[in-house]
């Protein structure tokens, strides 16, 4: 889910994390976005937004690998 009960504390949680271990430079952390085919344009733009919410500048958006369509299900 997303929102403050969904992945955003995630998010936080691991840039916290980094930080702390002094992982992270002035851009932050890079979050690989990958959809499964369920996915709605709705799903997209909720996850573009918690992007633009947590501060995370460096994204990319790519395809499931077949190995981690077999872990999803």
């Amino acid at each position: 889910t997303y929102g403050k009960e969904g992945i955003r504390p995630v998010i936080l949680q691991k840039m916290a994390k980094l930080k702390a271990q002094g992982m992270v430079d002035v851009e932050g952390i890079v979050v690989l976005i990958k959809a499964t085919e369920d996915a709605t344009y709705k799903d997209m733009i909720d996850i573009l937004d918690e992007m633009a919410i947590t501060g995370v500048k460096i994204y990319a958006i790519q395809d499931m690998s077949d190995a981690e369509l077999q872990l999803m299900q």
